[in-house]
């Protein structure tokens, strides 16, 4: 469920899509062998992450890990 606040969405969402973001970058780098660039997206993810609650977070955090 998307919360609208008047035009704006709340800055966990923003926070989810950036965390996303960083996931996959990771994964693109593991895929390609580069490990440690690889490690510092996910370090990004589940930094973004941290400051969020709910289970939509968590699902996100363990893809991380």
């Amino acid at each position: 469920m998307v919360v609208l606040v008047g035009d704006t969405v709340p800055e966990h969402r923003l926070r989810m899509g950036e965390a996303e973001s960083a996931r996959e970058r990771g994964n693109a780098l593991f895929k390609a062998g580069n490990f440690p660039e690889a490690s510092a997206e996910y370090d990004v993810a589940l930094g973004l992450l941290k400051a969020i609650e709910g289970e939509e977070a968590m699902a996100t955090t363990i893809k991380c890990r």
